[in-house]
């Protein structure tokens, strides 16, 4: 006989060890059937068991005595084993159905436990060598999982036959019961196609001031308009759940495969909902003022043992306390490391809000070169040197303005220096000759601004210069959002002779009709498509012949970016581009650092 492990002791170790050894056995992204079959499998062998059943039973609740057997499967290892008699099975079933413990212990060395949901017995045969109270608690995590996804296969099965009533009164939004079952759903997708998701508990801070203030009712008013706000905002494909008082919990849905970038998206949605709880609620004439302390718990686990959606919710809501703890109106992540990740955002955006009042954003300026290399214009690019952060890569900190509302200020101020280093520019040469442009990105953001024809108008008016010295950039991403907006806003700027190029051509979702409508006089070739691994060079040399042949017949300027190699650079010169942008020329550079070049430039030309 093959020794066993000697698990038949009561210390915290070796409970702790079996129950992780046994939750691994529970595999619920198979087949049910296969699910339960292979759990069996696991603990059998894990704990020596020869002999284990499984009967398939029609429970009636209301009465546990008539209970059929439908169906029995018998899985051993000891032919001379015996099936215990229907008599007996029917004691242990009446006794599982009304025990309060996970297993049933019964005196014949059988140990089992019955999942109603999917109204199976699961039966081992203990020949004594196990303490009936270890195997209690060490089955419980396991059991407890199991009977999860069991309950999710009935919920799914049953739902022809009418839906259970699993809604909040108060709100119409599914409460802590729909959770379980929803999480565990999502959770079992999550881990098979391999992406991530999160919990988000919320929890509206000092509550009961209202209720004790205003009156239940009126308190009850509120968490109905804290409802129907939150409903508003969730997104295709996420949930959201009343857990109870006042506490919510969202489950945000395929973040991403990447864990980083989830993190971080699951920051940003948290942010926008205490940006939107924060909004004033109305009670007549009465304005009542909330925030809301949240917690983040990203799933699946890297832990076996916390996939479950209890562990989940428990881990969210400790980091919903931790929000609480730190001063309320505040997120926090359950995973340390996480938190790091998402502390890092929150240190930049917090630098951010008061960069530009404390004059920390300085402008650099790329040249754009023509086949001959005579510089034509430049593109204006937005540093930041903050005091406690140091110079902060652009990548660091763009799309958190674009993500919030600093975009439309910080846009500004962009547009502002660029119309006004332009009258310096002016000032500085009687004749520039070649020099034509200094181009700006803008965000969408700022393109939906109802003032932004008259800030750019005014911009390039009070600075002194034409409104053909600024040219205005905008993606292919941009135009997704709004195309027909977007179109608007630029033939309007067009009516002032201010031209639009059309940044990272071919990384975006415009498709050729829309480009036709687009009222732009150039098209940038994304960097991308210059720069490569030997693998990539022949088909970005076949994209890149198509786009510059494509914006010839078109009658648009091609710009290409990106170009580091001497190699490239003749490549594009030999295809006669407008113009050429990259480090093989010249890298980004101070204003004054750009005057000076050109002079350089200017004094060779004599």
């Amino acid at each position: 006989m093959t020794a066993q492990p000697d698990y038949n002791t009561n210390t915290s170790d070796s409970v702790t060890a079996m129950q992780y050894s046994l939750l691994l056995g529970v595999r619920p992204h198979m087949d049910l059937s296969q699910s339960i079959l292979h759990f069996i499998k696991h603990a059998t062998a894990r704990l020596g068991i020869k002999v284990a059943h499984i009967y398939k039973l029609d429970i009636h609740l209301k009465d546990s005595r008539k209970v059929r057997i439908l169906k029995h499967t018998r899985l051993s290892s000891d032919n001379a084993s015996e099936t215990p008699q229907t008599q007996l099975l029917q004691t242990i079933i009446h006794k599982c159905l009304n025990s309060k413990n996970y297993l049933l212990q019964s005196r014949d060395n059988y140990f089992g436990f019955i999942s109603s949901d999917c109204q199976k017995l699961i039966l081992f045969q203990n020949t004594g060598q196990y303490d009936p109270a270890w195997l209690n608690e060490v089955f419980q995590p396991a059991i407890t999982r199991l009977n999860e996804y069991c309950y999710v296969c009935s919920k799914r099965a049953d739902a022809t036959d009418g839906k259970e009533d699993h809604t909040d009164l108060l709100t119409q939004l599914p409460d802590r019961r729909e959770f379980k079952y929803s999480l565990l759903k999502l959770l079992s997708n999550a881990v098979r196609q391999q992406y991530f998701g999160a919990v988000v508990y919320m929890n509206i801070d000092n509550f009961k001031f209202i209720n004790n203030s205003l009156g239940h009712s009126t308190g009850d008013l509120i968490i109905t308009k804290v409802a129907e706000r939150l409903k508003k905002f969730c997104r295709a494909g996420d949930f959201i759940f009343r857990m109870g008082g006042d506490e919510f919990v969202f489950v945000l849905n395929h973040l991403g495969d990447k864990i980083d970038s989830a993190t971080i998206s699951a920051q940003n949605i948290s942010l926008r909902i205490m940006e939107n709880i924060v909004k004033p609620f109305m009670l007549g004439e009465q304005k009542v003022y909330l925030t809301a302390s949240i917690g983040i718990s990203m799933f699946p686990s890297e832990n076996e043992l916390e996939n479950d959606s209890e562990s989940i919710l428990k881990q969210a809501n400790m980091a919903m306390y931790n929000a609480k703890n730190k001063g309320k109106n505040c997120l926090t992540f359950y995973n340390q490391t996480l938190q790091d990740t998402a502390n890092d955002h929150f240190i930049i955006y917090n630098q951010l809000i008061t960069a530009l009042d404390n004059d920390e954003f300085k402008m650099a300026y790329q040249p754009i070169v023509d086949i001959e290399g005579n510089i034509i214009g430049a593109e204006a690019l937005l540093r930041w040197n903050n005091r406690q952060l140091g110079n902060v890569p652009p990548d660091k900190f763009i799309y958190l303005t674009e993500e919030s509302n600093l975009i439309q200020e910080i846009g500004d101020w962009v547009v502002k220096s660029a119309c006004h280093f332009l009258r310096e520019i002016k000032d500085t040469f009687a004749d520039i000759n070649r020099f034509e442009y200094i181009s700006v990105n803008v965000s969408p953001k700022q393109l939906e601004q109802h003032d932004f024809v008259s800030r750019i108008n005014r911009h390039i008016h009070e600075a002194g210069i034409t409104a053909s010295d600024i040219r205005l950039e905008i993606t292919e991403n941009t135009l997704v959002k709004n195309m027909e907006h977007t179109i608007k806003i630029m033939k309007l700027l067009n009516q002032h002779n201010i031209t639009f190029m059309l940044d990272d051509f071919g990384t975006g979702y415009s498709s050729l009709s829309y480009l036709y409508k687009l009222p732009i006089s150039a098209i940038k070739i994304d960097k991308s498509f210059v720069s490569g691994d030997d693998g990539q060079d022949i088909a970005n040399k076949v994209i890149v012949d198509t786009i510059i042949a494509m914006s010839e017949k078109m009658n648009l300027r091609c710009v290409v970016e990106g170009v580091e190699t001497l190699e490239s650079a003749c490549y594009f010169i030999e295809k006669e581009v407008y113009g050429i942008q990259g480090y093989h020329y010249y890298k980004p550079m101070p204003g004054e650092e750009l005057i000076k070049l050109l002079k350089e430039k200017q004094q060779e030309a004599q």
